[in-house]
């Protein structure tokens, strides 16, 4: 292509050398050619950090739908080096590094440093679209690190309570906020939650771990056979569907 004849002639200067590439990286990325994308994104990374965030975003995005333990890695690999830059972020664009760091994070069971992360952070001053998504996180963290249960169940409960949309974000929250209780034997609450989930989600991954919830709460009252009719339904929905609750 002409790009690329450009590209091989070096008749532009770095940043345009930068520009080009992520060019041609991008229509790759849009072609589903994750493999072309991939090796033209480290031409561009070639010319530094550069201030323009969403190449490296488009970056990410490509090596974790490549996939593969080795491009994960490198994938995780410019999440820190963006978070880690002297450079002053800020945005959504930045924001979304920051989450999908902390989910990483809290997939690795360090739910510490996933907090520290989220405190570098001012959600409250610098708002973001993904602030809500920032604030779950938080309260996810706190849950599973044990001995902050009161803390997380009022900032989930906080969250829940101003969140307009039924979309994801509000199924996990009221899930987060269902294990709370659950956890506390507060079962009638927790089911309270579940329920709230199962009815503003259509038979998606979100319902059906509102429904593994209902579950879990019908056996802590011995309604075995309830339970068992939705550990059937629910059997059927992963064989077809893969998912990690």
């Amino acid at each position: 292509t002409d790009y690329e004849e450009a590209v091989k002639r070096e008749v532009v200067n770095e940043n345009g050398m930068r520009g080009m590439y992520w060019d041609i990286a991008s229509c790759y990325w849009l072609l589903g050619d994750f493999r072309r994308s991939i090796t033209a994104f480290e031409k561009v990374m070639a010319y530094g950090l550069g201030k323009i965030l969403d190449v490296h975003k488009e970056y990410v995005i490509a090596l974790l739908i490549k996939g593969g333990s080795e491009n994960r890695n490198k994938a995780l690999g410019i999440i820190d080096e963006v978070l880690d830059s002297s450079l002053q972020w800020e945005g959504d664009v930045f924001s979304w590094f920051v989450v999908k760091r902390v989910v990483a994070l809290i997939g690795q069971g360090d739910e510490e440093e996933a907090l520290a992360v989220l405190a570098s952070v001012d959600i409250e001053k610098q708002p973001t679209i993904f602030s809500n998504e920032m604030k779950l996180l938080k309260g996810r963290a706190m849950r599973r690190l044990g001995g902050q249960d009161d803390e997380a169940d009022l900032l989930l409960r906080k969250l829940y309570a101003t969140i307009e949309t039924r979309g994801p974000i509000y199924a996990q929250v009221a899930l987060e906020l269902g294990k709370l209780n659950y956890a506390q034997f507060r079962d009638r609450e927790a089911a309270r939650f579940y329920t709230r989930v199962t009815v503003t989600q259509s038979g998606n991954e979100w319902y059906w771990a509102g429904q593994l919830g209902l579950a879990q709460c019908a056996c802590m009252h011995h309604r075995y056979i309830e339970a068992l009719e939705i550990y059937k339904n629910l059997s059927v929905f992963i064989n077809k569907t893969p998912i990690n609750f």
